[in-house]
């Protein structure tokens, strides 16, 4: 194909095909051909609405499902709660350097490719999808059944394993804060090409990368030893953004819950950002251990 023929193919799929593997197959190939014809520019424009159209993926605003976020104390994490703000990092900030399959495939794919034309537009790919930002959510309950059917919706801190406040809320001294979708959160636009959406974990035994990759499925897999995570990622994608970190406006706050050995000086501190903001929906708990069960973990109202 020409380069005017990849032209009159896209202004087609416009009209009816915007998400399609059709689509996306067109601008990696429109991509290689800019690249042949050394119109770089262009051709990153192309690799950049690739990853637009290839993660938007599904847009189920999942309104008044519930979802947990586990967090030291800190700064960055109470001034969240303070402005009603999430922060979103880069996935290579994560504390795993296995997570996000992405990254790790195409900085394989740079070192063994041997086609310049291909080299060029796996950089290109890395540098596109450099804007994609990340934040981690678990649930007590899937958010979606093996059998394809609705998760519930409300959520009890009580069933999350204890792992959870040993790994992501500084060994129980944390918090999790308990967010409720509204349907406002999920958005996209087609114009700034960017989105936000919630994005559910598939898990898998084993990841073998010399198979290739299905570009949508790059943020979704997961080792299984992960699975009690329940994990469901919110993923945010704006060309425009040069920050490492993002912040976002949070869906609703529902609730906070302290970690069993949460400081009484972090108790306060979280108190005051609470009644500073006159948060009067948002329930305060302590975590204390279960009398009838010293391996469970049971939330006590305090505020």
């Amino acid at each position: 194909m020409t380069l005017d023929e990849y032209q009159s193919s896209y202004d087609k799929l416009l009209v009816d095909s915007t998400f399609t593997k059709q689509m996306i197959d067109l601008l990696k190939d429109w991509s290689l051909e800019l690249i042949r014809a050394n119109q770089l520019d262009a051709a990153q424009d192309k690799v950049d609405e690739f990853i637009y159209r290839a993660f938007i993926g599904d847009l189920t605003p999942y309104k008044g499902y519930q979802f947990f976020s586990f967090r030291g104390f800190s700064d960055y994490s109470l001034n969240d709660i303070k402005t009603d703000k999430l922060s979103l990092a880069h996935p290579e900030e994560f504390n795993d350097p296995l997570d996000t399959v992405l990254f790790a495939y195409f900085k394989r794919q740079v070192k063994i490719e041997t086609d310049p034309v291909k080299l060029a537009r796996h950089f290109m790919v890395l540098k596109a999808a450099n804007q994609l930002r990340m934040r981690c959510f678990v649930r007590t309950t899937p958010l979606v059944e093996k059998d394809g059917t609705p998760g519930k919706e409300q959520q009890d801190v009580s069933g999350i394993n204890p792992l959870m406040w040993a790994h992501y809320a500084q060994y129980h001294t944390g918090f999790c804060a308990c967010y409720e979708l509204d349907d406002t959160f999920v958005k996209y636009s087609d114009a700034d090409m960017s989105f936000t959406k919630m994005c559910i974990m598939d898990y898998k035994n084993e990841i073998d990368l010399s198979k290739g990759l299905k570009i949508g499925d790059a943020f979704s897999w997961k080792n299984a030893i992960w699975e009690y995570e329940n994990e469901v990622r919110c993923i945010y994608l704006d060309f425009k953004n040069d920050k490492q970190f993002k912040e976002v406006d949070a869906p609703p706050l529902k609730a906070i819950y302290l970690g069993l050995k949460c400081s009484d000086e972090n108790r306060h501190k979280m108190e005051l950002v609470l009644r500073s903001q006159r948060k009067k929906n948002v329930e305060l708990y302590q975590m204390k251990i279960d009398p009838s069960n010293i391996c469970k973990l049971l939330p006590e109202r305090i505020g």
